[in-house]
């Protein structure tokens, strides 16, 4: 049995990370979990979440996904994390974050949403939630 996995992150725009790693930290909405090498097979969305690589002992790499599917497949011992964003941590703008919350709040403020239904109220409480979690905005 081998000690990792190959985990494959894409976005629209590029392959941001492809490469063998011990295991990765997610929180999906099914909840937080850790995968390891030959993990049962699974699938779940990310909202926004931090998720940590952990590539060796002495290397571990973050990125905060925003609205994302995470899957492993047992068969093939490989994970593919699909997002329509993945940033390193250390590469996050805090001002776009803090200007993005603004803009949440603006939204969630006005009402104008409502037109658009249940699920866009839903979304914009989620990512309000998220940017005040990961980034201690408030």
């Amino acid at each position: 049995m081998s000690n990792k996995f190959k985990l494959i992150i894409r976005t629209p725009e590029k392959e941001v990370f492809s490469g063998e790693v011990e295991s990765i930290y997610v929180s999906t909405d099914l909840g937080d979990t850790e995968i390891h090498p030959n993990h049962s097979s699974i699938g779940a969305a990310i909202s926004y979440s931090p998720i940590i690589l952990n590539i060796s002992k002495d290397l571990k790499i973050e990125f905060i996904i925003k609205r994302g599917m995470f899957s492993f497949s047992n068969d093939k011992n490989e994970a593919l994390l699909m997002a329509y964003s993945a940033q390193k941590r250390e590469e996050i703008d805090f001002d776009s974050a803090k200007e993005y919350l603004k803009y949440i709040l603006e939204k969630l403020e006005s009402g104008k949403y409502e037109d658009a239904g249940s699920f866009t109220f839903k979304f914009l409480e989620d990512e309000k939630i998220a940017l005040i979690k990961e980034f201690d905005l408030d």
